[in-house]
């Protein structure tokens, strides 16, 4: 009986862990809409008076390098303004958005470059516990703090039990 309740437990609390609440979706969504147009309203008037680029601008073009750095057919991941986070391979690269080949979706999705946060090279594996797809960085730390952890503490263990 305890075990079959801490496993409704745990899968519960899995599920709801992972689902998005919808209004709170919705109502960040809608504030992210508001404050997209008003940054790129705000980066029309720049332009057309002639000051300095906004931030925005800045970042703009360095999302432009790094996919055209990237280049066309390769793997790369996008992490958008609004939480998302999209892999696939460069189908197309365009002066205003370029197109990917998103990999879960399999489908062609344009992407606008002020739509995006942060680009990457590469995209990697599926996580089997959350479905998401893992940074390989970030993969690679945990393998190294594992192995850093194990290598650290199984001689302290070892000396601590040890009665010499």
């Amino acid at each position: 009986m305890y075990r079959r309740c801490s496993a409704l437990t745990l899968a519960l609390s899995l599920v709801l862990s992972c689902a998005p609440l919808c209004s709170d979706a919705r109502a960040q969504a809608q504030s992210t809409d508001n404050a997209k147009t008003q940054v790129q309203t705000g980066a029309k008037q720049n332009a057309q008076a002639g000051q300095k680029p906004t931030p925005t601008d800045k970042q703009v073009e360095k999302v432009k390098r790094t996919v055209s750095k990237v280049g066309v057919a390769q793997k790369i991941t996008i992490f958008l303004k609004n939480g998302d986070s999209l892999h696939g391979t460069v189908a197309q690269i365009g002066e205003d958005s370029f197109q990917v080949s998103e990999v879960d979706f399999r489908q062609t999705l344009t992407v606008r470059y002020d739509d995006v946060k942060k680009v990457r090279s590469g995209y990697g594996g599926i996580n089997l516990l959350t479905g998401r797809r893992t940074s390989p960085p970030r993969g690679l730390r945990i393998a190294l703090f594992s192995a850093l952890a194990a290598t650290l503490v199984i001689p302290i263990i070892m000396v601590a039990v040890s009665k010499d």
